[in-house]
């Protein structure tokens, strides 16, 4: 089996980029003779966004835990770096708006996720309370240097339970390639529900994905094995995508639920390893 070490810092040295969107996607024109997207990079790119809205998630859990405020706006220091602004109404009721402003300059997060911009939050209804929507937009908000894009809508379910849909997603790479994503993910809590704590959290996260590359090919994407996702981990740590584009299939196995950032690619070439990060990079290979 070969071993495929993804080295995210040489992103500049890429001649040339080809769509991916926020969830896995590849170059469907076998006939073309332009060049095609290398499947490790398309495989790349679904561990990207998994990581990084997974945690941004996280981050969500964290700025609307409010309830110890009554009423007018209230500042403080969120995540070590970040200000975090409240709005709340006079009565002290819903709807309340946070705003998590992380700089102009970036807020390092100390697990390899450098956040710039603001996120903005508008809460419904009470924290715990059944059908409490938390509604999410960006405002020139990155990761890493990638633009996100979109309105991300969760809802409460129950007490284990909360939907997630993203509607307007959207990347933008450095070098200004623009995916679009529309996704839906049910996220169900199987560990630390029993606890006030969130550390020991832990979710199962199943759903769908679609959308294009910037040269107009659509995907589809689907959670063929649940994802779990622990607030102790940075990474994904087991679960399977596989994403389609007409006949074609590229398949991403997150693991067995060890803590890395290791993950294992399937294409109809057969199966190697890739390394995660918190960045994608493009590598290409020619039709001869």
């Amino acid at each position: 089996m070969k071993k495929l070490i993804l080295n995210f810092s040489t992103m500049k040295r890429i001649l040339m980029l080809v769509g991916i969107s926020l969830s896995l996607v590849f170059t469907a024109c076998e006939d073309s003779e332009n060049d095609i997207v290398d499947p490790e990079t398309e495989l790349e790119e679904t561990a990207f966004a998994e990581n990084v809205f997974t945690e941004l998630s996280f981050d969500v859990d964290e700025a609307v835990d409010i309830e110890g405020f009554d009423n007018g706006r209230v500042s403080n220091r969120f995540q070590g770096c970040a200000v975090r602004e409240i709005d709340i109404p006079e009565d002290g009721g819903f709807p309340r708006v946070v705003t998590v402003d992380y700089g102009e300059e970036g807020c390092e997060s100390g697990r390899g996720i450098i956040r710039r911009g603001k996120i903005i939050l508008t809460i419904t209804a009470a924290r715990g309370e059944v059908g409490r929507q938390v509604i999410q937009t960006f405002e020139d908000f990155y990761v890493n240097d990638y633009k996100i894009e979109g309105t991300r809508t969760r809802t409460i379910v129950s007490d284990v339970q909360r939907t997630a849909v993203l509607e307007g997603g959207k990347i933008t790479t450095p070098e200004d390639e623009v995916f679009t994503r529309e996704a839906s993910r049910t996220f169900d809590q199987i560990e630390g529900a029993d606890t006030p704590e969130r550390v020991d959290d832990v979710f199962q996260i199943t759903g769908s994905a679609s959308g294009t590359t910037p040269e107009g090919n659509n995907y589809t994407r689907e959670i063929t094995t649940p994802l779990i996702k622990s607030r102790l981990c940075p990474w994904v740590t087991s679960g399977v995508i596989v994403t389609t584009v007409g006949d074609a299939q590229r398949t991403l196995d997150f693991g067995d639920g060890e803590c890395d950032n290791v993950a294992m690619l399937t294409t109809d070439e057969g199966t190697e390893e890739i390394v995660m990060d918190f960045r994608m990079k493009r590598r290409f290979r020619f039709r001869k």
